[in-house]
């Protein structure tokens, strides 16, 4: 599914969920809403109720993902998922954000590749094409 950021004229106002007294990420708990928004084709606006780092990391994040087309909410979660329980706290926007680039880049190279490929099949094909011309040339010659 496409990562979708502004959907329809449904708009849900969310914010750090399960953040305070349950102690949660509110990084974890922001790309966790963005994923369910994004499948359930609704516009989300994140409340943070505090401006400050949190509220401008959020903003470069929500930028990141509208300027890359190529990120689908898979993508998003698979990129999420590479966590594993009980891992110390970290950036989650920016670790998120570098396996993104990382998958990208990696589908970007595996596209050159079979581009490659198909051409260096059909390079094979009109030379193979051209040789059986040329043979049946020389066979009507003789």
């Amino acid at each position: 599914t496409d990562l979708l950021l502004e959907h329809s004229d449904r708009t849900y106002a969310t914010g750090n969920w399960g953040c305070g007294v349950f102690g949660g990420d509110k990084e974890l708990k922001a790309v966790q809403q963005i994923i369910a928004a994004s499948e359930a084709e609704v516009d989300l606006t994140y409340c943070c109720f505090t401006a400050g780092k949190f509220e401008e990391s959020l903003m470069e994040f929500t930028e990141f993902l509208e300027s890359n087309p190529n990120i689908t909410v898979g993508l998003l979660y698979n990129a999420l998922t590479q966590f594993y329980p009980g891992q110390p706290p970290f950036n989650v926007f920016k670790i998120v954000q570098k396996l993104i680039c990382v998958r990208l880049r990696a589908m970007e190279e595996a596209e050159a590749r079979m581009k490659n490929s198909e051409e260096g099949q059909e390079a094979k094909s009109k030379n193979s094409s051209e040789e059986r011309l040329k043979n049946y040339s020389e066979e009507g010659q003789e």
